[in-house]
This record gives structure tokens, C-alpha cells and sequence, in this order.
């Protein structure tokens, strides 16, 4: 009774062990060298279990050194079952039902084992020989990232889905010694390569692999980022270096505070690019772009157009329209919105309306980024717009509807950004719903940040018409955001095209002009992210042009629209936190252009009328076919 007993122990144990192996297997199969192993782990023990009795029992080893003998032949025996051998040996005398039991369970166990250590030896070998293959291979372009963590891996996965690059060579390599192995498991899904080398020596090996070399810093925090910037500085540049471009994620530190970081240490710029990136920052402008605010702009009523009369000037019988936006929550996202939307809304024909709801004081936020903001001001040649702040209690009562109902009640484009997701989903609905109710009959927009942009897809077709879930983890760390690919397309182009303009004019005087390189003029901070503003709203500008029936020369010739673009300027220099450096005690003069930026003080944040004439001059902008082709092509 005792044997029968620890046979039958025997076997449900080995029984529950191999069941356990091939569910932690399925569970974790994504991550194939720990579901290897755990199967393995599993399955021997399950091994163990079935042949220990038969041991035990057919030597009568009951003693304690009986007993230790025969776990050291069962592991021997273990040994001999996975080479597929031995379970034949195991008869339950008097039992042939069990004697069957026990074989099959063992076959099955056997075969377990086998499939695990083959599967472990395999990937192993893959992951051996894909080191070796990158080692001898060429690209023509490589994406290296110092780190393997959510940023990086998002970027990663949106490089491999980019149809720009299908059929090209191209390597993603991560540089992490710390990296967990389910994160190695999804790099290798996109077919990285990941290899723990120093910092210097993995780059010293890319550079000569490849054409061009995107370094992406992006660690766990801004100190780590910065630290890995200063160690890049350091690193003894060769000649035949690839063309680089390094973007380091920046979270608290303003961007401007850098100037020109190539040339402050002495990196060259046709060889080196440095992008500072602010995630947020970068979300907004490509959102914009892609998301026109225009396009759903109401007609003006009359008592708006007597409150914004300054805004027909020049536009004949064309109908006022309103950029009626009401955003919902204060943080770093909707404050990068209105900061991109003040200089946007400087459009011929429009006006903007912001409505900013918060249970903060929206207003004092604001005005500590940009000192000179005005609550509304309408001055033709300066700037025209108008922002109503309104404090609120909370988000979860029926005040929201009212204040909305209100201050805001036609809007044609609204933007919830609170820092919970769940709250901006219950905020968008509800504003859907009032809407819809107040004004059924005209256009309109609601963008709900959430980090689970798929939630929408099941949702009724008629609801998704209004409502756009965006500020995704994917969307805002994806290849095209962070490197700003569509503007920065056009921002090379128009460049281009004005320093050709520049150089034409010059000879036409028997002059001599300086054509400034592309890589040179976008190294420095302050210039890339003034252009990156100035070609947003170029496409939408293009797009007036046309509903108005105008031609491209327009931005060159028209003195409206040449005061517009003033107006845009003056905005988003304000937006930076710069003031007019006729209100401060500043001597203006006496300041170099560095000590200007660090004053935040220029002399032309005035009307357009006021400005001399060679400051006029630089509110012309050419405008040809082939750039509007490229601002079609990026859409």
C-alpha cells in the first residue's frame, strides 16, 4: 500500500508539474529565453517526480543513504530519458493501466524537456549570430539609442513601421547594460541589435558602418540626458565621421538657454546636428500641423466684428472669422498649445478666441512664461486675439457645463488636457454632448489627450466625427514627432529658398552674399525652433492664399500680409518670455545678441508701422510652388 501510495504521489505530482510547464511557457512566450527556461525548470522536476518511485521502489533503498542514492540515479536516469531513452523500463507490477499512464506521462515530459532546451539553444544561436551578422554589415543609416526603456522602444517601433525606410539598410542598436530582459525581448521583435559596449567605442564602431547616425538620448531623467550629451562632447570626433544628429529629451530646462551647443563645443556643424527636444513642445506643432483649427472657424457676429474691427483692415469683403478654442486643464500640454496658437492665429481673416478653464490661476501660469500677455488686445500691426480665464472648482460636477454654456458655447475647437486620462475622456464626452446641444449645426473639434489612443474604436461612428483621443505615449514618443520630420522638411526648403533669394538680391547690386548652410543655421536652438513656428503657420497661410484666390507672391508684395507676419513674429518672440526692450531699463545697444537672448529683450516687439525699414524687409517671406508642394507632400 505504501509503494502503490508513492507511485500515485509520484504521478499526479509529475502530472501537476508538466501542466504548470506548459502554461508558464504560453504565459511568457513573447519572452522566449525565460519561457525556455521556466519550461524547462518545470518539466524536470516533473521528471523527477515520475522516476524517483520507480527508483526508490525497485532497489527497496528506504534508508536514508537508499534514499540519496536514489536521487542521484534519478537525475542520472533524467539525463538518460531526455535523450529519448529509458521509459520503457517503467512496469507497475500487477498494474498494466498505470504501467501505460506512467509511460505516456514520461514520453510527454520527455518530449517537453527536448522542445524547451532546443527552443533555448536555438534562440541563443540566433541572437549569436545576428551579433556576428551586424558586425560585417553596412548601413545606410543607423538609429542608436543609449537606452532601452518605453521612450526608446516607442521611437524604435515607429522607425520599423515607417514605409520611408522599407527596402532601405538600416540598423537600430541599443546601448544598455541594465536592460530587462522583456525589453530585449521587444527589441529583438524589431530586429535590433543591443550590445552593453562603452558609450565612445559603440560609436566609434557606427560611424564607420554607416552614411548617417540618429543618437537618441533619452533616459530616465533630464540629468542622465544631459550627462550623456556632456560625454558625447568629449569624444574624439574622427574625420570620416557619418553625418549625426543627437536629440536629447529635455523636461525642465529651456531649450534656448543653449544657444548654438554645436558651436559653443566646438562640434562641426556640417557633421554634427544637436536637437534639444521638449516631447510636449514638439507634440503641439505636429499636432497643429496636422490638425488645422481653421478649418472649423465660425463667421464673426457683429458685435465681434465691431470688438475686432482692426482685423478687416485689408481683407475687402472677406467675412471675419473666429478661432473659437476652449481648453480644458493646465499643464505642460495645453500650455504649449495656447503658446503655439497665439502666433498661428496672426492669419488675415481670423481671429483667435481662447477660453481657458482651470482649477488653477490660468492666468498667473501664463504670464510667468509670457510676461508681455494681455488679456485681449486688437492692434493691427502688433498682434490680435483675445484669452477669458476662468477659474473653476473641479471637473467633476455640472459647473464645467455652465461656465462652458457661458463663456464658450460655439467653439470650434477644444482641447482637454487635465493629467488624468480617465478625467479628459469624461470631460470631452460631456462637452460633445453640450455642443451638440447648443449648436447642432456647425463645425467643430475636440481633442482629448489620453495616453490609449485605440479607446475610440469601437466607439458610435457619429461620436467619432467630433472626437479625436491624441497626447498618446506612442504618438508623442514617435520617430516623426520627435525629429519633427514633416516641418523640418519644410523648414530646410523655405531656407533654402529665401538664402537663394538673399544671394540673387546681392548680386543684383554687385554684392557678394554668404549662402548659410542648412545644417549650420538649425544647429543653433533658437533659430530651428523660430522656423519650425514660421513654417506652421506658412501652411496654413498657403491654404488662405488659396481660399482667397491670391497669388504665392502675395507674402512678398501684399502689406497685409507682410504685417501678419509681423504679428506672428511678435507673438511667438512674447510666447518665448521676451519683452519689449523699450519698457525696461536695458540699453539695448549696449548688449550683444547673447546678452539680448539672456535678457530676453528686442527692440522690435512693436507695431509693424514702427519698425525701420530693413527690420521691414525680413517680414517678406518667398512663397513658390515647389514649397507649397513639399507643405501638401507633409500632410
Amino acid at each position: 500500500m505504501n509503494e502503490m501510495a508513492l507511485w500515485y504521489t509520484g504521478l499526479v505530482i509529475g502530472a501537476i508539474f508538466f501542466v504548470l510547464g506548459i502554461i508558464a511557457f504560453f504565459r511568457d512566450r513573447k519572452n522566449k529565453d525565460t519561457a525556455f527556461v521556466k519550461m524547462s525548470l518545470f518539466e524536470i522536476v516533473a521528471a523527477f517526480s515520475l522516476i524517483f518511485p520507480a527508483e526508490l521502489v525497485a532497489g527497496e533503498r528506504f534508508s536514508l543513504l537508499g534514499v540519496i542514492r536514489s536521487v542521484a540515479v534519478t537525475l542520472l536516469m533524467i539525463l538518460k530519458i531526455f535523450s529519448g531513452d529509458g521509459s520503457e523500463t517503467f512496469i507497475i507490477d500487477g498494474h498494466p493501466f498505470l504501467s501505460d499512464i506512467y509511460v505516456t506521462m514520461l514520453a510527454l515530459v520527455n518530449l517537453s524537456v527536448m522542445i524547451s532546451i532546443v527552443g533555448f539553444v536555438l534562440q541563443f544561436l540566433d541572437v549569436v549570430f545576428e551579433n556576428m551578422m551586424f558586425g560585417k554589415r553596412k548601413f545606410e543609416e543607423v538609429f542608436l539609442f543609449t537606452e532601452m526603456n518605453e521612450k526608446t522602444l516607442s521611437i524604435a517601433k515607429s522607425i520599423r513601421a515607417d514605409k520611408k525606410y522599407e527596402g532601405k539598410q538600416y540598423g537600430i542598436v541599443f546601448l544598455d547594460v541594465e536592460a530587462t530582459d522583456k525589453n530585449k525581448e521587444k527589441a529583438r521583435e524589431l530586429k535590433a541589435h543591443f550590445t552593453n559596449g562603452e558609450f565612445h567605442e559603440e560609436l566609434a564602431a557606427l560611424w564607420k558602418k554607416t552614411k548617417k547616425l540618429d543618437l537618441y538620448i533619452f533616459e530616465c531623467s533630464e540629468d542622465e540626458n544631459l550627462a550623456k550629451l556632456n560625454d558625447f562632447t568629449k569624444i574624439e570626433l574622427p574625420e570620416n565621421m557619418a553625418f549625426t544628429r543627437v536629440f536629447v529629451e529635455l523636461t525642465d530646462t529651456p531649450w534656448s538657454i543653449y544657444g548654438n551647443f554645436a558651436k559653443v563645443n566646438d562640434l562641426p556643424s556640417d557633421k554634427v546636428i544637436v536637437n534639444l527636444v521638449h516631447s510636449s513642445e514638439n507634440f503641439i506643432l505636429n499636432d497643429l500641423y496636422d490638425h488645422s483649427v481653421f478649418d472649423g472657424a465660425r463667421i464673426a457676429e457683429k458685435s465681434e466684428c465691431e470688438r475686432f474691427a482692426d482685423a478687416k483692415k485689408g481683407l475687402g469683403p472677406a467675412e471675419l472669422r473666429i478661432v473659437d478654442v476652449l481648453i480644458v486643464g493646465l499643464n505642460q500640454k495645453s500650455t504649449e498649445m495656447v503658446r503655439a496658437l497665439l502666433p498661428l492665429c496672426q492669419m488675415p481673416g481670423f481671429v483667435l478666441k481662447i477660453t481657458l478653464i482651470s482649477i488653477r490661476n490660468g492666468r498667473a501660469v501664463l504670464h510667468r512664461a509670457i510676461p508681455e500677455l494681455q488679456d485681449e488686445i486688437c492692434e493691427f500691426g502688433e498682434s490680435i486675439y483675445s484669452i477669458d480665464f476662468i477659474q473653476a472648482k473641479g471637473y467633476d460636477t455640472d459647473e464645467l457645463e455652465l461656465l462652458v454654456s457661458e463663456h464658450c458655447p460655439k467653439f470650434t475647437f477644444a482641447f482637454v488636457a487635465t493629467d488624468k486620462n480617465v478625467l479628459n475622456v469624461n470631460i470631452g464626452l460631456r462637452l460633445n454632448t453640450l455642443r451638440t446641444r447648443l449648436n447642432n449645426d456647425s463645425d467643430y473639434k475636440i481633442q482629448i489627450c489620453n495616453d490609449r489612443t485605440d479607446l475610440i474604436t469601437n466607439w458610435m461612428p457619429a461620436l467619432k466625427a467630433n472626437i479625436e483621443l491624441v497626447g498618446g505615449f506612442d504618438t508623442i514618443y514617435n520617430y516623426k514627432f520627435i525629429t519633427m520630420s514633416k516641418i523640418y522638411n519644410v523648414c530646410e526648403k523655405l531656407h533654402n529658398s529665401r538664402q537663394e533669394g538673399k544671394r540673387k538680391e546681392a548680386e543684383a547690386k554687385g554684392e557678394t552674399y554668404k549662402v548659410q548652410a542648412w545644417a549650420d543655421y538649425c544647429n543653433d536652438e533658437y533659430k530651428r525652433h523660430s522656423v519650425y513656428a514660421r513654417s506652421l503657420a506658412l501652411k496654413y497661410k498657403a491654404e488662405v492664399l488659396e481660399r482667397y484666390g491670391l497669388g504665392w507672391d502675395t507674402l512678398w508684395n501684399d502689406e497685409t500680409w507682410v504685417t501678419y507676419e509681423h504679428m506672428r513674429w511678435n507673438m511667438y518672440t512674447r510666447t518665448l518670455g521676451y519683452i519689449y526692450s523699450g519698457k525696461t531699463n536695458v540699453d539695448e545697444a549696449a548688449l550683444s545678441q547673447d546678452g539680448k537672448m539672456i535678457a530676453k529683450v528686442h527692440a522690435c516687439l512693436i507695431p509693424f508701422e514702427d519698425l525701420p525699414e530693413k527690420n521691414k524687409k525680413q517680414d517678406r517671406i518667398n512663397l513658390d510652388e515647389d514649397i507649397v508642394k513639399v507643405l501638401r507632400e507633409e500632410t
